[in-house]
């Protein structure tokens, strides 16, 4: 893997390789691309608090926004104590 990373390698991924490897495939959240349309910055003030995701967001949505983010370029990480998701601004 750091070998296909370093060289900038394309990695195939095969359906079969989201079960084995526990990928998860993030569905589509109409809301989230909604907010997504109105940038990055309000797209952060619409679900963080500070670099806090805000409370009471279903995992799913959780999911699309964290792909959200990353398609912004915005760094972002579980915290291990907490288990919130932190952005890296």
């Amino acid at each position: 893997m750091y070998r296909m990373l370093r060289e900038k390698l394309t990695l195939k991924i095969k359906k079969e390789d989201f079960t084995q490897f526990n990928f998860l495939i993030v569905p589509d959240d109409t809301t989230v691309i909604a907010n997504a349309r109105d940038g990055v910055e309000n797209f952060i003030k619409t679900y963080f608090e500070g670099r806090v995701l805000k409370d009471d967001i279903a995992d799913n949505e959780r999911f699309a926004i964290i792909s959200q983010l990353y398609n912004f370029n915005v760094t972002s990480k579980i915290d291990d104590e907490t288990g919130y998701l932190v952005l890296y601004r």
